[in-house]
């Protein structure tokens, strides 16, 4: 009666561990891997929110660029744009530039989104110096499953300018075609197939060349700023696209992560729940027991004065 009405009192079919150690093993073990699971979805939910974080940061930098590219277009004629038009857009264009060191000192709590593994130190200086590192920060987000969770400032701010016989074998192009499952045997990527670039542009550097081009009315600088313009857009598009992928994968390992969970707390439920069922009838039989055996006693051992008086 005891046991049953203490199975009763905590809802569980398992009280101690010698009720059925096998069973009181998986438990633990179902408990151990809900906490592991647990911390997973901690680091998935962190690293999802540094990639939306800088998501957002790189649509606002498709916006600048955008702009400065219409800005470019308009004032590059002489038949639509004059020396005092370009005056008073090149203000626009320093608002565009302000913007741009904004956005890539943006911080999400205490940390900078672009500076690499140096999340403390402010990434870029005013004049577009790079104060960061090109480490990208792994987080495991399921067992032996890491993900980025930023994107390093170089990437975003940088471009490279390939030869036209080199596009193939640029680093975008060679992870497209090969991906992270390269077959063993083969010669590392980058000794057999990485072109190096011809050039690198700092967005920041343009951005203040267009401006420059604007104010001194200088129509060649402004109509070079036009491909350089371009690239940078496509850069961008080409992160974000990256960005949402890791975004896409985080969300698959989170819901694989539940259903686990949720098969866990199934079985854990079948392995340590009491079956009230069963648990009322088994209190009820042993109730009946212990009423018989009382009044059966009672009738046994009934004392009388004569019992006292002997």
């Amino acid at each position: 009666m005891e046991e049953l009405q203490l199975k009763n009192a905590t809802q569980k079919r398992l009280v101690s561990a010698a009720d059925d150690p096998a069973a009181h093993s998986k438990i633990m073990d179902i408990r151990t891997q809900a906490t592991v699971n647990k911390q997973f979805e901690d680091n998935a939910a962190l690293a999802k929110n540094r990639l939306v974080m800088t998501d957002n940061a790189l649509s606002e930098l498709y916006d600048i660029f955008t702009r400065a590219k219409e800005i470019a277009i308009g004032q590059s004629s002489e038949a639509s744009a004059n020396a005092d038009s370009r005056l008073g857009v090149a203000q626009e264009v320093s608002a565009l530039y302000k913007q741009l060191v904004g956005v890539a000192n943006r911080r999400i709590g205490e940390q900078y989104l672009f500076s690499g593994f140096k999340t403390l130190t402010a990434p870029y200086t005013a004049d577009g110096g790079y104060m960061g590192d090109r480490g990208e920060i792994p987080v495991e987000i399921q067992k032996d499953v890491y993900i980025s969770a930023n994107v390093p400032g170089p990437m975003v701010f940088e471009t490279k300018r390939y030869l036209p016989g080199d596009q193939a074998r640029s680093p975008a192009a060679v992870d497209k075609t090969e991906g992270p499952g390269s077959s063993e045997g083969k010669a590392p990527r980058i000794e057999r197939q990485m072109a190096r670039p011809v050039e690198t542009a700092n967005v920041f550097h343009e951005l203040d060349g267009l401006r420059v081009g604007l104010l001194t009315n200088d129509t060649s600088t402004i109509r070079d700023s036009l491909d350089k313009l371009d690239e940078m857009i496509k850069n961008i598009i080409t992160l974000r696209s990256k960005v949402s992928s890791r975004v896409a994968g985080i969300d698959n390992a989170l819901g694989q992560t539940s259903k686990i969970d949720q098969a866990n707390a199934e079985l854990l439920s079948q392995l340590e729940d009491a079956d009230y069922v069963e648990l009322w009838s088994n209190l009820a039989r042993e109730e009946s027991v212990m009423r018989s055996s009382l009044q059966a006693a009672q009738k046994l051992i009934q004392p009388t004065l004569l019992d006292f008086l002997r």
